[in-house]
């Protein structure tokens, strides 16, 4: 249906890493949630979809975290714009 550089377009979208969320059900049994006033960076592997899950290692700023070791992080994927460091 699509022309050739439509088709290649949206198959490039496809394989492009998208962030997944960890359930919430997971953060909460984690134990008690830390806000920080100002983002600290940190580097964090998180989980990514490519047609199948993955786990990358990125730059993020690290803005709360909970006793059990989960930490909730803002960053900018890599080709995309976005408020959170650049992913390297």
């Amino acid at each position: 249906m699509y022309t050739g550089q439509l088709a290649g377009l949206e198959a490039e979208e496809a394989r492009r890493p998208k962030p997944i969320s960890i359930p919430e059900e997971i953060v909460h049994a984690s134990g008690r949630r830390h806000d920080e006033k100002t983002p600290i960076p940190v580097r964090v592997h998180v989980p990514v979809q490519v047609a199948y899950s993955d786990v990358e290692l990125v730059d993020a700023d690290a803005i709360a975290w909970t006793s059990g070791g989960l930490a909730l992080v803002c960053y900018t994927p890599a080709g995309e714009e976005g408020p959170g460091p650049k992913h390297s």
